[in-house]
């Protein structure tokens, strides 16, 4: 049996946005969004701002507020994360002077840019976070719960360089409720955490992975990965008990080699689900993960450094077997630094390198359409930060090049989504078609294309380069049989994803 994958439709450079900010200050790294519309976004302190600040853009794109919020005594702050709830915009950072580095500093402001109120606290120091999160720098969590808790995740050192994992609970006028300090050892990097609504929280280091109570009191459980080789890179709670780990080995093997990992809490003890294979791949790593708790999907996103341009990696599995679903590895040199959902439950990728770049995949996994921008002087651009609005409306902020003197500037801009198909779309003469089916020895393409290279991918994501004179007869007789996903590279820009059923 044939089967037809749809078509990808690209949208060409400089998409039309419903408006687009800039300022000469330095790149966006977070964005968080009010009930009325309104978007805070946090740049990064460089190119002509001598701190880091907070921009109000209104529902029209005008600018409402710039501030700082730099506590008295220090010199220096850093965003590290940020939540939006009841008219109210609580950002976790750090703060240092001349002493003291790196504090940890919670600050609470209203819609308007008041300050409401600001924390301090100087006995802690607190750690870069690195390689396991693009987001928060140095907080390793921070969640409000349903009491209306604020919680706090974070690692830090003594004098010795021993580990500690820190979580601090506290209610949101900054009064400490409840801490619980967890001691690593020597040199031991603590991984990822995650929150449930009630407060519970599961975090890894190790190889383990470990379930602390709402009450910060004890230790429910701890859960060796299979793997002893294994750490985790992502980890997700969702309201059914489940948590899903995407763990990665990149020592004691030939390749990087990632995989899910399922464990289901049972209160005071758990079980090992599945342990599922990702993909294993020189040059590949993931970065992000999305669990859609509504549909048990499981999505994960990277990229593959291991050819030119390099590949953005996306792959999408089932949440209640672990099977891949399917796996889109397009050449296009682009990373992937947020995954959302759509009001359609379609995934939204978003990131860039060369572009501003949005990627919106269809239930099929191939790419429906492209919404990208390309600053004006040509340099790097890249989304880092993007949410829905109350409308649906996504809203994409980072650094873009709007000055060639200046090239790191933040740039905002606001998009309407477009609608995703998943009908096979009507042959045109731009279009492809593969035959026969199966094959066996060799396969034709009917197109009107220039075709530039040809690519199967197998169903774990290793791919073989096929070399072809004549898009006639092209060679296929040293596949093994299976099924491949054959990604055509055309001479206008366009990729085409096609099943090839070999036998």
């Amino acid at each position: 049996m044939f089967i037809l994958v749809p078509t990808l439709n690209v949208v060409g450079q400089n998409t039309p946005s419903l408006w687009k900010h800039t300022c000469n200050c330095g790149g966006m790294n977070m964005i968080t969004i009010d009930d009325n519309g309104n978007s805070y976004v946090f740049n990064d302190g460089q190119n002509g701002a001598a701190l880091p600040t907070v921009l109000k853009l209104s529902p029209t794109g005008s600018q409402k507020f710039n501030n700082n919020y730099l506590p008295s005594g220090y010199l220096s702050m850093e965003f590290n994360n940020v939540i939006y709830k009841n008219g109210r915009i609580y950002i976790a950072g750090n703060v240092s002077n001349s002493t003291d580095l790196n504090r940890l500093c919670l600050t609470t402001v209203d819609t308007l840019g008041n300050m409401i109120n600001q924390l301090v606290v100087d006995s802690i120091q607190i750690n870069p976070l690195s390689g396991i999160e693009s987001a928060p720098f140095y907080s390793y969590g921070f969640k409000i719960d349903q009491f209306e808790n604020l919680h706090v995740a974070f690692s830090k050192n003594d004098q010795s360089f021993n580990k500690y994992y820190c979580f601090l609970k506290f209610d949101l006028a900054y009064n400490l409720l409840a801490s619980f300090t967890d001691s690593l050892g020597l040199n031991t990097i603590p991984g990822p955490c995650t929150y449930q609504n009630d407060g519970t929280v599961y975090y890894s280091y190790s190889g383990n992975i470990v379930k602390l109570n709402n009450s910060y009191s004890s230790i429910d459980w701890m859960a060796p990965l299979n793997n002893q080789f294994m750490d985790a890179r992502k980890i997700r709670s969702t309201s059914n008990s489940n948590i899903y780990i995407l763990t990665a080995q990149l020592s004691g093997v030939q390749d990087p080699t990632y995989t899910l990992v399922k464990i289901q809490d049972n209160g005071l003890s758990y079980a090992n689900i599945y342990d599922s294979l990702i993909a294993t791949s020189p040059g590949l790593e993931f970065t992000q993960m999305l669990v859609d708790d509504s549909s048990n999907s499981v999505y994960h996103a990277g990229y593959n450094t291991s050819s030119f341009p390099y590949r953005r990696y996306v792959v999408k599995q089932d949440g209640l077997t672990g099977s891949i679903e399917w796996r889109d590895s397009s050449f296009d040199g682009q990373f992937i630094n947020a995954l959302l959902l759509s009001a359609q439950n379609n995934l939204v990728a978003i990131g860039g390198g060369t572009d501003y770049y949005v990627w919106l995949y269809n239930s099929l996994g191939t790419v429906d359409a492209i919404i990208r921008y390309d600053g004006p002087c040509g340099a790097n651009d890249n989304i880092t930060a993007a949410r829905f609005d109350p409308n649906e409306k996504l809203i994409v902020t980072g650094s873009s090049c709007e000055n060639a003197s200046s090239i790191n500037w933040g740039t905002t801009l606001k998009y309407n989504i477009p609608t995703i198909t998943t009908s096979i779309p009507e042959s045109s003469g731009r279009d492809i078609t593969i035959y026969p089916t199966p094959a066996v020895n060799e396969i034709k393409l009917n197109t009107q294309e220039q075709i530039l290279d040809l690519t199967a991918f197998d169903i774990l994501g290793n791919f073989t380069k096929i070399s072809f004179t004549d898009e006639k007869n092209i060679d296929v007789s040293f596949l093994s049989a299976g099924v491949y996903l054959l990604q055509v590279n055309t001479a206008t820009g366009l990729f085409y994803s096609k099943l090839l059923i070999s036998k």
